[in-house]
């Protein structure tokens, strides 16, 4: 897949900003030989906030994705509002000489359409066993680095480890990234 995009970001004040994303691209299935037309977008608005001495970021976001067929009838898309905080607790750490801050999140997601999981196993003429999200809640930690582990445009930012949860549906995460 090759997606390239375009991002804008806009300082409002000191602790506003927002954050605004287009991409388009092309993706291909190695295993059928068919092509793909992809496209995403989204904003989101950055609140940071100091409450004695717990720096936090309060995240809203809204984002799509998508994908047409490329010459055939295929076409699938994907959208979400998420509000979530990012804490970080007053203390430093050091390990292997990288200087980390432990942090907290939590967020939620709502879906503008429900997420299908469609696999052998979820299939079912039971609409209770087939698994489909129309929210769901994440909560997790990461070890927020003082400087990026690699290069600055391909390092790893972060490390944590989430839950995310809903009704019929579970999975752990591994983060390398700011994860709201």
């Amino acid at each position: 897949t090759f997606t390239p995009g375009i991002a804008f970001n806009y300082q409002y004040n000191q602790d506003w900003q927002i954050e605004s994303y287009f991409d388009i691209g092309y993706g291909r299935n190695l295993t059928t030989g068919k092509g793909v037309n992809v496209h995403s977008l989204g904003v989101s608005a950055l609140y940071n906030v100091d409450i004695k001495g717990f720096d936090s970021i309060w995240a809203n976001r809204i984002y799509y994705a998508g994908y047409d067929g490329n010459g055939y009838d295929a076409n699938d898309s994907y959208a979400a509002f998420q509000i979530g905080i990012d804490t970080g607790l007053p203390l430093q750490y050091q390990i292997f000489g990288y200087q980390f801050q432990p942090r907290l999140f939590a967020t939620a997601f709502w879906y503008f359409s429900e997420v299908d999981f469609l696999s052998p196993r979820t299939q079912s003429f039971d609409e209770e066993k087939n698994v489909t999200l129309t929210n769901s809640v994440e909560i997790g930690f990461t070890l927020k680095f003082a400087k990026t582990i690699g290069y600055s445009w391909a390092g790893i930012e972060r490390l944590g480890l989430s839950y995310r949860f809903s009704n019929n549906f579970s999975a752990f995460r591994l983060l390398f990234s700011f994860p709201i």
